[in-house]
């Protein structure tokens, strides 16, 4: 039965049919769709304690494909429509968590001077667990230094927002650390400044 009680999941990326079948069994839902859908597609990695729910979404992600409820214990996969392109208007709701968020990643970041923004670029992604938990972060870009990069990897592994997101505000949640002369980078505290706003996509 679908629920929203976390699930441990250790799935890798691999072809998509595959990844479903891992999913199925993990969580006891039964997923019906057309195979000529899922061939030549391959399905994101899911690791660690999350929601059913999410973790389906993590797993389509990129795919091109969604999941469609069709009953408590039952799902079907079927072709994503076209991305909707969010107003800035209906983001303003999102925006006071969306500041909290680039609060959180800030402090992370000065919390060590091998992250402290100011001389580097980098942009990530992640996913934000229902207690506010950072879920799934990836490294988009190099910061061209692998104990940096491997560094912020694991700051935001460990990252907690402290609260829980908006149910509908979509995600994953996209952000870039941008270099800054010494002269603006100032002291950590103003380290936010660095912290490009991030977007919920």
């Amino acid at each position: 039965m679908r629920t929203s009680a976390p699930v441990a999941f250790d799935i890798g990326a691999q072809p998509l049919a595959s990844a479903l079948d891992v999913y199925s069994a993990a969580t006891g839902l039964q997923v019906v769709y057309d195979a000529t859908l899922a061939s030549g597609r391959r399905s994101r990695a899911v690791a660690g304690s999350m929601p059913p729910d999410m973790a389906l979404r993590i797993l389509l992600d990129g795919s091109g494909l969604t999941a469609v409820y069709a009953a408590t214990n039952a799902f079907t996969v079927v072709p994503a429509v076209a991305e909707r392109r969010m107003s800035a208007a209906s983001l303003d709701s999102f925006r006071p968590y969306l500041a909290a968020v680039q609060t959180s990643i800030a402090k992370a970041f000065c919390r060590s001077s091998l992250t402290t923004p100011g001389t580097y670029r980098v942009e990530f992604r992640f996913w934000i667990g229902p207690v506010g938990e950072v879920l799934q972060p990836e490294l988009l870009t190099s910061t061209h230094d692998e104990i940096r990069d491997q560094a912020i990897a694991g700051l935001l592994r460990a990252l907690t927002i402290g609260r829980p997101p908006p149910r509908d505000m979509p995600q994953p949640v996209a952000m870039a650390v941008s270099p800054r002369p010494p002269a603006q980078t100032g002291d950590c505290g103003a380290a936010g400044a660095d912290l490009a706003s991030p977007v919920a996509r």
